[in-house]
């Protein structure tokens, strides 16, 4: 980060580079191969001129046969080897990147669309839960009332009922 830079503006690189170095093992295997490659290249090398000369004698015939042919091939061999590397490298420095970049946005877009889609339906359930309990509450309120209203007419009706047995007993016989 150079000095000149305004801090918010490294926080914001930092962010979005630490978001596009995911590290796998895909990757480290990657880097393997490549050390593995450049060290045999390195100690072939010596081999390479006498199979790169094998390789531009046989195309040689197939450009025209003419003594130019053998240079022709070789530059022919370099060039798209050379244009096949940058190629490769850049399409997927270019595309790839910013295609993993948009999947990893797209799947931290729908984890959080899920993480607030849980929150609210746990909202809803303790809401929900809420006005459960509070109408257990009052049909427990209700329960208790009709229990004080039946205890109260039980009475009432004992009275009655006491009352009327002492009219019958007064009653002539």
């Amino acid at each position: 980060v150079s000095d000149s830079e305004p801090s918010g503006a490294a926080s914001k690189r930092a962010t979005v580079s630490a978001a596009l170095g995911v590290n796998t093992n895909l990757e480290q295997i990657s880097d393997w191969l490549t050390k593995i490659l450049v060290g045999v290249g390195l100690i072939e090398l010596g081999q390479l001129s006498n199979k790169g000369a094998a390789l531009v004698a046989f195309i040689a015939p197939a450009l025209g046969g003419d003594k130019s042919a053998p240079a022709f091939g070789m530059a022919l061999l370099v060039y798209f080897s050379v244009a096949g590397f940058l190629i490769g490298f850049l399409g997927t420095r270019l595309h790839l990147g910013p295609a993993f970049s948009h999947a990893d946005q797209r799947l931290r877009d729908i984890s959080q669309a899920s993480a607030a889609a849980l929150e609210e339906l746990a909202t809803k359930m303790d809401k929900g839960l809420l006005e459960l309990k509070t109408e257990q509450d009052q049909a427990g309120k209700q329960v208790a009332e009709l229990k004080e209203n039946f205890a109260g007419q039980q009475k009432l009706l004992d009275r009655l009922l006491s009352l009327v047995e002492r009219i019958i007993n007064q009653l002539p016989k």
